[in-house]
C-alpha cells in the first residue's frame, strides 16, 4: 500500500497567471473535506509559492482555482518573540507538506509549527523557547473576534464576493492550552502566551453557528487525530494498487489519485442528532441534507465524477444528494458552486453525471426529480444568466445558439450533449416520449458543421457562418480554445460529426493535421495571451492541448476511424513527459481533479469518452500491473506484459484470459470483476482490434435501421 506519508502537496503548486502547471494549493484536509489549510506566502489568488522560504500565514482555505475567490477565510501566522512581523521564514526543504499533516519551522522566528487537520478543524502544536509566542490571526473577511475567558477566542469570517444569494458565514473557535493575551494590530489579532511550553490549540469551525462551531472543537489528542486523518487518506489510495518497475511513475499515480479526493468540498456538518443540515445561501436558512462547493461540471464531467462510479459510490451518492439539494434551493442543476451557483463556463455539463450514474444503473431513486430538473434546463431560461442554459430560447428558436450570443459554438455543442444526457435518464427510466425527443435534440450540433471548411463554425440568425473565419483564431465563438481544437466536441455522435464533414476521408486526414501540425494560435477576441493558448504552444502535439478539458478527448478519436495505433504512442508520451509529482507537475489547470482523473484514468489503459454510456475506450496502460478495487467489492486486474518506454504501441489485450478485440470495454463488464491484460509492443498492430466502433448516436441508429 502507498505511503501517504509520501505525498507532497505542493504539487503542481508552481504557477504564475501566465503559465499554469496545475494551479494547485498545497492543501491539507480530510478527503472532500470541508476546509483545507494551506502555507500562504503571496499576495494574489496565486497564493503559494513553493520555491519562496516565507510564509504569511498558514491560510483555512476554500478556493477552488486561482480563477475564483477564496471565501470564509482565516490566516494563523505562528511568532516567537518578535511578534510586530507580519511575515516569517521558514525552511522549505526540512518542511513537511502532507494531506494529513502540516510542519513548519522557523529558524529565525524560533518556532516550530504542526498542524493536523480534523473533520471540522484542526489541532495545532506551537514549540519555542523565546520567552513569548503566540499566533496572528488575519485575512478575516468582514470579520468579527472576541475572546471569552483566558483560553478561548470566538468570530466569524465571511463570503466576500455573493451571487445573488446570502453570504456564506464561517464561525470559528480556538481553545488554547495556556492563558492567552489578545490585543489588536491593525486588522489582525494577535494571541500571546508566556514562556517556553508548548503551545496546543484546537480549532472548530460552522457553516451553520457558532454553537456548532464549539461542538467542533477537537478534543481527542494530536496523535489520535493524526491516525484517524491518516486511515482517511490510505482508505482513499487504497482504492487502486499500483505496481511498477518505475518508482517515478508511481508516485506521480498516487499525487493524482490522491487530487481526486480533494473536491468537491463539503458544506455540510451534523446536527446535535448526527443528521446532516447546510445553510441555503438562497434563503438564509437551515435545512436538512447534504452539501457540496468548490467544483465545476465543465471540467470535472468528463473525467473525475465517472472515476467515482467505480472506485467511490459511496462519496457520489452522498455528492449527489448535496446536488439534487442545490436545485431544489436555486431552482437550477449546479453548474460551477463556489460556494453557490456562480454561472461559470458554458452548458449545463453537470447533466451528463447524471446520465452516467443512470447507464450505471446508480443513484435510480433519485433519477426521476433529476429528469425533471434537466427537462427545467432545457426548456426555460432563466431571467439570472447564472442559472441553466444561458441561451436556452436561442437555441431551441434557430437549432443552435447564434453568434450574437457569448461563445455560441460550446454553448450548443454542450447544449447537443446535455440533449442526448437527457434522452439517455428519460430511457432508463421508462420514458420514450421524452427520450426520442432529446435524442434528436442531441443532432443540433449538426447546424453548426460547415461540410466547405470542416470544421463547427459559428452561424448567425440568418443561417449565415461566421465570414471570414480562422480555425487558429481563439475565443469568440469558442471558450478556451479555437476550431481545432473544439469541433470535436460531439463526444456523443462522432460518427455523425464526422459523416457531416465534407467525406469521411476528410475527416480522417484532419485527425491526422489536427496532431501533427505546429502549435500555432491567434489570440483572437481575448486581446492577449491567456495561459491556456501559451500551453498549446509549449506541448508541441499540434493542436492537442492535453492541458485543457477540451482536448482531454481529442487522442481517442483515433478509436472511430479503426486507427487506435495512432493515438497510443501519443498518449504514453503525454504521461510520461508532461506529468510528475513534482511542483511543475501538470500541462495546464488541474482544475478540482478532472486532470488528475484524466491521469488516473489514462495510466490504466482506460478512459470514459462519452459519459452517459457504459463504455470506457482502451489506450495504453503505464504499469506493470494495477488492481482496481472497486465500490461493489469487485477488483480489476490490468496488467502491461512488455511494458517498457519503447514499447508505445498495444499488440494484444485479453479480458479474462479471452482475447478482446473492441476497442472499449463496458463499464457492466467491469463492475463483475476480472483480469484485462495488455500485452505491448515495438510496432503498430493494425489488427489488434476489430472495427466495431465506440458508441455514437449515428451508429447506434444504423444498428436499428
Amino acid at each position: 500500500m502507498y505511503n501517504i506519508n509520501n505525498i507532497d502537496t505542493r504539487q503542481g503548486t508552481h504557477n504564475t497567471p501566465e503559465l499554469s502547471h496545475g494551479n494547485c494549493l498545497p492543501l491539507t484536509g480530510l478527503p472532500f473535506g470541508m476546509n483545507y489549510f494551506a502555507v500562504e506566502n503571496q499576495p494574489t489568488s496565486w497564493f503559494f509559492d513553493p520555491s519562496v522560504p516565507y510564509l504569511k500565514g498558514i491560510r483555512l482555505t476554500h478556493q477552488a482555482s486561482p480563477w475564483m475567490r477564496d471565501f470564509c477565510t482565516l490566516r494563523l501566522l505562528p511568532f516567537g518573540a518578535e511578534k510586530a512581523l507580519t511575515t516569517a521564514s521558514y525552511e522549505p526543504d526540512s518542511a513537511t507538506f502532507n494531506p494529513h499533516r502540516l510542519d513548519l519551522q522557523s529558524i529565525s522566528g524560533e518556532w516550530q509549527l504542526t498542524l493536523v487537520p480534523t473533520e471540522y478543524g484542526a489541532k495545532l502544536r506551537l514549540d519555542g523557547q523565546t520567552a513569548t509566542k503566540g499566533l496572528r490571526l488575519g485575512e478575516l473577511i468582514h470579520g468579527q473576534v472576541d475572546q471569552v475567558g483566558a483560553r478561548k477566542i470566538v468570530g466569524v469570517t465571511t463570503q466576500d464576493r455573493i451571487y445573488h444569494c446570502h453570504p456564506l458565514k464561517l464561525y470559528f473557535e480556538l481553545r488554547f492550552s495556556q492563558d492567552v493575551t489578545m490585543s489588536r494590530d491593525g486588522d489582525d489579532f494577535l494571541f500571546e502566551v508566556a514562556g517556553g511550553d508548548t503551545l496546543w490549540v484546537d480549532l472548530g469551525t460552522s457553516f451553520i453557528s457558532a454553537a456548532q462551531a464549539a461542538a467542533h472543537v477537537p478534543s481527542m489528542a494530536m496523535a489520535t487525530a493524526l491516525a484517524f486523518a491518516t486511515a482517511r487518506w490510505q482508505e482513499k489510495l487504497a482504492r487502486i494498487d499500483v505496481q511498477d518497475h518505475d518508482a517515478a511513475n508511481v508516485s506521480t499515480f498516487y499525487h493524482n489519485l490522491w487530487r481526486t479526493s480533494l473536491f468537491p468540498m463539503q458544506c455540510w456538518e451534523p446536527d446535535e442528532a448526527g443528521q446532516p443540515v447546510h445553510y441555503d445561501m438562497y434563503a438564509d436558512t437551515i435545512r436538512p441534507g447534504y452539501l457540496y462547493m468548490n467544483t465545476g461540471f465543465w471540467d470535472t464531467s468528463r473525467t473525475l465524477y465517472p472515476l467515482l462510479t467505480l472506485i467511490d459510490q459511496p462519496a457520489l451518492e452522498k455528492m449527489m444528494a448535496g446536488f439534487l439539494n442545490s436545485y431544489r434551493e436555486s431552482g437550477y442543476l449546479p453548474k460551477w458552486l463556489a460556494p453557490e451557483e456562480t454561472g461559470g463556463m458554458p452548458g449545463t455539463l453537470f447533466d451528463t453525471v447524471v446520465a452516467d450514474l443512470a447507464v450505471k444503473g446508480l443513484c435510480l431513486d433519485d433519477m426521476p426529480e433529476f429528469l425533471k430538473a434537466m427537462i427545467h434546463s432545457a426548456e426555460d431560461q432563466s431571467p439570472i444568466e447564472n442559472y441553466g442554459r444561458n441561451y436556452i430560447d436561442d437555441y431551441k428558436r434557430y437549432g443552435y445558439v447564434p453568434t450574437a450570443d457569448k461563445e455560441s459554438v460550446n454553448h450548443t455543442l454542450d447544449y447537443s450533449y446535455s440533449d442526448f444526457s437527457v434522452s439517455q435518464v428519460a430511457r432508463v427510466l421508462g420514458d420514450e416520449a421524452t427520450a426520442k425527443k432529446y435524442w434528436e435534440r442531441a443532432k443540433s450540433y449538426r447546424h453548426l458543421v460547415d461540410p466547405k471548411r470542416n470544421f463547427v463554425v459559428g452561424r448567425d440568425t440568418k443561417g449565415q457562418f461566421r465570414d471570414p473565419f480562422d480555425p487558429l483564431r481563439w475565443g469568440g465563438d469558442y471558450t478556451e480554445g479555437n476550431a481545432w481544437q473544439e469541433t470535436y466536441m460531439v463526444y456523443h455522435d462522432i460518427e455523425g460529426l464526422r459523416r457531416s464533414f465534407s467525406s469521411p476521408d476528410a475527416f480522417d486526414a484532419q485527425l491526422v493535421d489536427l496532431c501533427n501540425q505546429t502549435p500555432r494560435y491567434r489570440v483572437g477576441s481575448y486581446g492577449f495571451i491567456i495561459h491556456e493558448m501559451r500551453e498549446t504552444e509549449a506541448l508541441k502535439f499540434g493542436q492537442v492541448n492535453i492541458g485543457n478539458q477540451p482536448a482531454f478527448h481529442l487522442p481517442y478519436l483515433f478509436s472511430f476511424i479503426n486507427k487506435t495505433y495512432a493515438m497510443q504512442p501519443m498518449l504514453k508520451r503525454m504521461m510520461l513527459e508532461k506529468y510528475n509529482s513534482g511542483w511543475d507537475a501538470y500541462p495546464g489547470d488541474e482544475d478540482n481533479g478532472s486532470m488528475a482523473a484524466w491521469y488516473v484514468f489514462n495510466s490504466l489503459g482506460l478512459y470514459p469518452f462519452c459519459p452517459g454510456t457504459s463504455e470506457y475506450l482502451l489506450g495504453i496502460p503505464l504499469f506493470d500491473q494495477a488492481v482496481m478495487h472497486l465500490s461493489n467489492g469487485q477488483a480489476v486486474t490490468i496488467s502491461a506484459a512488455q511494458n517498457d518506454r519503447h514499447h508505445q504501441f498495444v499488440d494484444q489485450v485479453d479480458w479474462n484470459d479471452a482475447t478482446h478485440q473492441q476497442c472499449f470495454i463496458t463499464h457492466q463488464q467491469l463492475r463483475t470483476g476480472g483480469h484485462l491484460a495488455f500485452t505491448l509492443g515495438v510496432v503498430p498492430n493494425e489488427a489488434c482490434y476489430n472495427a466495431d466502433a465506440p458508441f455514437s448516436i449515428t451508429g447506434a441508429e444504423d444498428k436499428m435501421s
